[in-house]
């Protein structure tokens, strides 16, 4: 009441959420849209709120957001955000290259995170609080490059996955984001290293790989929203099969989601020949109507719409390739279409905004 009656502030979202229930929240980034605006830029976040050992979402939490330009020069911008799915708009004046949730740690999160600068090729280090080992194999002569790593303590989403995907991990996941364009032919060359560790039931990776490490493999995808798949360029170092612990690792490391997982990855080798045609979907955000392209084939019989928890929250026929949208919340879904067998024959993902 006294720090209530010191600032002007209700406090009581703070207290619920930080004093009186366990566990933490972590914030992540699912997209992002940039559009020119009276000379400037208007930039809209779309955010996702995950949780661990927490009973409820944490609400009106003060979050900054700190925006990296050409020149690494920062701007700070201030938000309050809150429930599973937020989003932020703001206005800014020049572009920028890297973007970052909490990055200076003011707000108590179940995640840790490491901004640095490469400048030249190097080996192999620790780099500090995100369980990771990276370095530097290729680097244009005269360039230099922003790395942001974020390990969230929290449980990745759930889907969309590939067919080949049995089990995801429940507890935690890395970001990796920075000023490089993976498309160039000039893209830097990183390798690093992600340790699984499931030796007795304290340990973050005991539930997926503690009984066995059969079928395990590093799972990857570029954004969120896309379907995890197996990230193409690592080795895999188990040791024993059964005492929980192993390296991956990574030839290139790619910007994206990592985190560890179990299937049949020979499945994705068979599966690589084929071509599949893409589903398209519009708009994208869309608020009210989804339509969607499909030159597939005819034996669609259903739809169904997937949030990132890997749930159906919406389902209808595909005759009119329409659905209403009126129900869902702001936030990252998945459309999937099926054939009469419930097989899901193709899928893309969208935003949802309100």
């Amino acid at each position: 009441q006294l720090l209530e009656d010191a600032t002007g502030e209700d406090l009581t979202p703070f207290f619920e959420a930080q004093a009186l229930q366990p566990g933490f929240s972590t914030w992540v980034l699912d997209s992002l849209s940039t559009v020119p605006q009276d000379g400037g830029f208007s930039t809209t976040l779309h955010l996702q709120q995950k949780l661990r050992a927490c009973f409820n979402h944490h609400e009106n939490e003060p979050l900054d957001v700190t925006l990296w330009d050409a020149n690494w020069d920062t701007t700070l911008v201030h938000a309050r955000v809150g429930g599973q799915f937020d989003q932020i708009t703001f206005s800014h004046e020049d572009p920028f290259v890297l973007v970052g949730l909490n990055a200076d740690g003011r707000l108590n999160q179940g995640r840790l995170d490491h901004t640095f600068a490469i400048t030249e090729p190097t080996g192999l280090s620790t780099l500090p609080w995100v369980e990771m080992r990276m370095g530097c194999d290729e680097l244009p002569s005269g360039d230099s490059i922003l790395v942001r790593i974020e390990h969230h303590w929290a449980a990745p989403d759930q889907g969309p996955k590939a067919f080949y995907v049995d089990a995801l991990s429940e507890t935690h996941f890395w970001t990796v984001d920075g000023t490089w364009d993976d498309s160039s032919s000039d893209a830097p060359i990183l390798d690093a290293r992600l340790t699984y560790v499931g030796t007795d039931s304290t340990e973050l990776d005991f539930d997926l790989f503690g009984g066995s490490e059969e079928g395990a493999f590093l799972a990857w995808r570029a954004h969120a929203g896309d379907p995890w798949q197996q990230h193409t360029e690592y080795e895999w170092q188990a040791g024993s099969m059964t005492n929980g612990a192993g390296v991956f690792r990574i030839s290139r490391l790619r910007k994206g989601q990592y985190t560890f997982a179990k299937g049949n990855v020979a499945l994705a080798i068979q599966d690589a020949t084929q071509e599949r045609p893409k589903l398209q979907v519009m708009p994208n955000p869309a608020s009210d109507m989804l339509s969607w392209v499909w030159s597939g084939g005819s034996n669609v019989s259903a739809v169904r719409v997937i949030n990132p928890l890997g749930q159906q929250v919406l389902e209808g026929k595909a005759d009119r390739n329409e659905l209403n949208l009126g129900t869902l919340p702001a936030g990252r879904y998945q459309l999937q279409l099926l054939n009469d067998a419930g097989k899901t024959l193709t899928d893309a993902a969208f935003v949802v905004v309100r």
